[in-house]
C-alpha cells in the first residue's frame, strides 16, 4: 500500500470530520471523489467514508444520494463483519429513506395543471411554469384542497416570485389542515431560502 495514499486518506478523514462537526455538508461532498479514490485499498475506512457522506446528504435533505452511499456503506460492514457499524448505517439509511419518501410524496404524477407547470419549470421554461403556477393556485383555492393550495404554491416560490408571502401563505393553510405533514414540507421549503418560523405545537 502506498504510504503517501494512506497519508491522503487520512487527512481527507480529518478534513471530514471537520466539516461535519461544524455543521458543513458542501465541503464532505467536495471531497467526496478525493475520499472514495484514496480509501480504496483500505476497506474500514472506505466503509466510513461513504457513511460520512451519507450524512453530508442527509444534512442536504438529498434522500436518494444518502440512500446510495449508505447502502455501499453496509456492503462494506457487511463484508467487515462489523455488526455494530451496520446497525448504525441502516439507521442512517433509515433517515435517508424517510427524507426521500416526504420529498417525493409531494411531486405530482399526473397531467394536472399543477404537473404541467413542474414539468415546465424543470425543462426551464420559468415564464410558462409561472403562468401555470398561478393557474394551478387558483385552481386549488376554488376547490379548498389543501394539498393541492400547498404544493401550488411551492412551486411558485421555487421561482423567486413573492417567496415569502407565498410561503406564509403554503403555511398558514398547512396549520388551518392540521397536517404534520404539510407543515413539514411547507418548513422544508423555508428552509431552503433561508427563511424560519417559529416551531408549530400540535
Amino acid at each position: 500500500m502506498n504510504e503517501k495514499n494512506v497519508n491522503d486518506a487520512d487527512q481527507l478523514a480529518i478534513k471530514i470530520i471537520e466539516a461535519l462537526k461544524i455543521n458543513q455538508p458542501i465541503l464532505v461532498i467536495d471531497l467526496e471523489v478525493q475520499i472514495i479514490s484514496a480509501a480504496q485499498e483500505r476497506p474500514e475506512l472506505l466503509c466510513k467514508a461513504y457513511g460520512w457522506i451519507a450524512q453530508a446528504y442527509i444534512l442536504l435533505n438529498e434522500g436518494d444520494k444518502a440512500m446510495k452511499s449508505a447502502s455501499k456503506a453496509i456492503g462494506l460492514a457487511r463484508s467487515l463483519f462489523d455488526h455494530k457499524g451496520m446497525k448504525i448505517l441502516q439507521d442512517l439509511r433509515s433517515k435517508a429513506i424517510a427524507i426521500s419518501k416526504a420529498k417525493n410524496a409531494y411531486l405530482p404524477t399526473d397531467k394536472s395543471t399543477i404537473a404541467q407547470a413542474n414539468e415546465a419549470l424543470t425543462s426551464g421554461d420559468n415564464a410558462k411554469a409561472k403562468t401555470l403556477a398561478h393557474q394551478a393556485i387558483a385552481e386549488a383555492d376554488e376547490k379548498n384542497n389543501p394539498r393541492d393550495q400547498i404544493i401550488s404554491r411551492l412551486l411558485l416560490a421555487r421561482m423567486g416570485e413573492n417567496q415569502e408571502k407565498i410561503l406564509m401563505e403554503a403555511l398558514s393553510i398547512a396549520d388551518r389542515s392540521s397536517d404534520k405533514n404539510l407543515v413539514t414540507a411547507v418548513k422544508k421549503a423555508m428552509d431552503s431560502i433561508g427563511y424560519h418560523v417559529k416551531e408549530h405545537i400540535f
